[in-house]
């Protein structure tokens, strides 16, 4: 008998315009096969949400706790009580640990399951580093690992996440990785096109208008294009506007100090460079990165696992990005990826990448084969599941 799973969020997952989303998007694809999956969504029902989540899904469960507008945070945690009362389950997970306030509502003895998808005291400290706005869980390392504890699992993205929380909470940390189901791209004989995938975030913004700035200029002849798909590039259109922090940021600083001269200082036309192409959001990712010829991220902070090097891995592209953005993938920084983190070595990465085709058929090969043998769905969430079956059938 199929384990019974409650998902609780408050991200619209099915629309999958960044990394968060995505990782919960392929948790519930997963899940929904393996378990009766059902899905408790905080958020506000939108006219497309059904036809959106049938083509993605299939027939899934979706209960809406607001339909026509926002509840407080007490009124969603005694619907969830409600709901679990009265529609019993085995384990329920809750998505991102800002949702930790809802376990006082949670039915006692019931299961309940965390993911974390990175560490907020870690990320915390890397915004810091960067003089970047933080505007989720300002928690310590203390504070975060006791929040932990109230859970009976935490699923962990990385391996550095799991082997921390593993050495202070033990069985309760669970590696859960996350996973790529694409068709490997055949490499082109001639490069011209280099891509990068990023949603609306800080650490997404300083890493292209760094590259674009300091890389490019080294890099780009004639030709050669650099081609921006995603939320990112709404930011980097916003931000190209010199009368943007004075009228839109400011009255923000007493809440996120500082949030007027991150922007400021990576303030950039990035439509005026050459070679430069914003395309915006694309809902098919497969037609993306069907475009490209190199992959580039050249993330400098943040935290977690970096779903866009798991996607560019998975459709067999060749792939540059820093240390940074190889956290979690470490071990296989020679055989699938390149990694650059000074401008230099970034644009000599990147010049040999396009100048060297069996380099280029060479990465992209292993890259591919190895998301399809070490980060495969049951790679990934085959512990999770193991977990959960234990659990409902105690």
């Amino acid at each position: 008998m199929k384990a019974t799973v409650a998902l609780v969020t408050d991200v619209c997952f099915w629309q999958e315009g960044g990394g968060g989303q995505a990782r919960i998007s392929a948790l519930v694809a997963y899940l929904h096969q393996h378990t009766n999956l059902l899905i408790l969504y905080a958020g506000l029902k939108q006219p497309t949400d059904e036809t959106m989540l049938v083509a993605r899904y299939g027939p899934l469960n979706v209960v809406y706790f607001s339909t026509q507008q926002p509840q407080s945070p007490t009124d969603y945690g005694l619907l969830l009580q409600t709901y679990l009362l009265q529609h019993p389950v085995d384990v329920c997970v809750l998505e991102y640990a800002v949702l930790t306030f809802l376990l006082e509502y949670i039915p006692e003895g019931q299961c309940v399951m965390l993911d974390t998808h990175d560490l907020m005291s870690d990320r915390r400290q890397n915004f810091d580093r960067f003089y970047a706005p933080y505007s989720t869980l300002n928690v310590s390392a203390t504070e975060e690992f006791a929040l932990f504890d109230k859970y009976a699992y935490l699923l962990l993205i990385q391996r550095h996440d799991y082997q921390k929380v593993r050495a202070v909470l033990g069985e309760k940390a669970l590696l859960v990785p996350h996973p790529v189901v694409s068709t490997q791209r055949p490499a082109r004989a001639q490069a011209i096109h280099i891509g990068y995938v990023a949603g609306a975030s800080e650490p997404n913004l300083d890493a292209i208008v760094w590259f674009i700035r300091e890389v490019w200029p080294l890099v780009y002849r004639p030709g050669i294009g650099l081609h921006i798909y995603g939320g990112i590039c709404d930011v980097l259109r916003q931000n190209s506007q010199p009368q943007r922090p004075g009228s839109q940021l400011r009255h923000l600083e007493v809440d996120f100090p500082g949030i007027t001269r991150f922007y400021e200082s990576r303030s950039l036309d990035v439509e005026a460079q050459d070679g430069v192409v914003l395309h915006g959001f694309v809902p098919e990712l497969e037609q993306v990165y069907a475009q490209f010829d190199v992959a580039i991220n050249p993330v400098r902070f943040g935290s977690g696992l970096k779903i866009k090097n798991m996607e560019a891995l998975g459709y067999g592209l060749p792939l540059l990005t820093t240390t940074h953005g190889a956290i979690g993938l470490e071990d296989y920084t020679q055989e699938a990826m390149l990694i650059a983190d000074t401008p230099a070595d970034f644009a000599r990465q990147l010049n040999r990448l396009l100048t060297d085709y069996p380099l280029r058929q060479l990465l992209g090969t292993t890259a591919y084969q190895l998301i399809q043998t070490r980060f495969s769905p049951d790679a990934c969430f085959g512990g999770l599941l193991a977990a959960i079956q234990q659990h409902s059938h105690a």
